[in-house]
């Protein structure tokens, strides 16, 4: 009985070693696909990545370039924007992301916002989440040592500057948290689309007898704000709303 259960010890720590080294494989038959401008082979390699529940700004970014390189606009400007939530300060991804959207048919007006909630979100994609929450703990432990050092120092003065530094360190990190916090609900909330149909006229309610609003096209981004059964509302970028099927979107 030992020996079945050695054995069978051995087998599963063989797949699970198997297992953790095929999306390396795969990323380096990709890449080398990729190099020799065998694009679709290295989309279908990365995809294959994608699909073991693998998945990294650098991955998406590599893909949204093979899918470029093939013309597939909207899946090209699908990824650019998965890489980006990951890596929302990348200027690469911001780059070849504006240059895939040159391609997209409609040209939509960007409501405009309060030039100080445009500074916050400037500010909060400076750094992703993981970013953001490691300086938390960065932050965190030089308040902890500004505190030791407040509690054994005999100098009132000192002791005054260590208070406000303290004070100081902890407001920072409470708004860090808050930052974290914040890219983390970007990239967990599935709550912007991608359109995939060459072309979809958006509906008044969420049935085909609902009265055609206007028409969209492949590659543009919207936001979800409902959804009932196959249908969603979206919302795009100047505040106009309306319902298509999900079928016609795909979720970034």
């Amino acid at each position: 009985m030992r020996l079945k259960y050695l054995i069978a010890t051995l087998l599963t720590f063989t797949v699970l070693i198997t297992a953790s080294g095929q999306p390396k494989e795969l990323l380096e038959k990709g890449n080398s696909a990729y190099m020799e401008s065998k694009y679709p082979e290295a989309i279908e390699f990365y995809n294959k990545v994608v699909s073991q529940g693998y998945s990294s700004a650098t991955l998406f970014y590599n893909l949204g370039n093979a899918y470029y390189k093939t013309n597939q606009i909207g899946y090209a400007i699908l990824n650019y924007e998965r890489a980006k939530l990951l890596a929302p300060a990348n200027e690469n991804i911001d780059y070849n992301l504006n240059i895939a959207k040159m391609y997209v048919v409609d040209k939509i007006e960007v409501l405009p916002t309060f030039f100080v909630n445009r500074w916050v979100n400037n500010l909060i994609n400076t750094m992703s989440s993981d970013g953001w929450a490691i300086l938390t703990a960065v932050l965190l432990s030089v308040f902890l040592v500004v505190g030791i050092v407040y509690f054994w120092s005999g100098s009132r003065g000192v002791k005054k500057s260590l208070f406000f530094a303290a004070i100081f360190l902890l407001v920072l990190s409470v708004f860090s948290t808050k930052f974290a916090f914040n890219q983390k609900n970007k990239v967990t909330d599935h709550d912007k689309a991608v359109i995939f149909s060459h072309s979809v006229t958006l509906k008044s309610s969420p049935d085909e007898s609902g009265t055609n609003l206007f028409l969209l096209h492949e590659g543009l981004k919207v936001e979800i704000t409902d959804k009932v059964g196959e249908w969603l509302e979206i919302r795009v970028s100047d505040g106009n709303k309306g319902w298509l099927k999900s079928s016609e979107v795909e979720i970034i």
